[in-house]
């Protein structure tokens, strides 16, 4: 597979997380008009079904991931500020 060497948001798969009166309630958005390779679409297909699997079948994990997720995004712009803002 070859690497894209930019982020489009218009060539993917998408997993949407939206409220719901039992907690959330999530699904994958695929776009006919996205331009992958066969393996790409693979991937990123099955990926976001993983995603959505681990979402439904252990929310209490996925959420404390999500969580844990944010304090290393901390961690990591604290780490950025200290070496090129002082």
């Amino acid at each position: 597979m070859t690497k894209n060497k930019k982020f489009d948001v218009l060539n993917s798969i998408k997993v949407l997380v939206t409220p719901w009166e039992k907690g959330f309630t999530c699904g994958i958005v695929m776009d006919s008009k996205a331009k992958m390779s066969t393996e790409q679409y693979e991937l990123c297909s099955t990926i976001a079904r993983g995603m959505i699997k681990m979402a439904t079948s252990d929310p209490h994990t996925t959420f404390l991931y999500g969580l844990r997720g944010f304090a290393d995004d901390k961690k990591k712009q604290q780490r950025y500020a200290d070496k090129f803002c002082s």
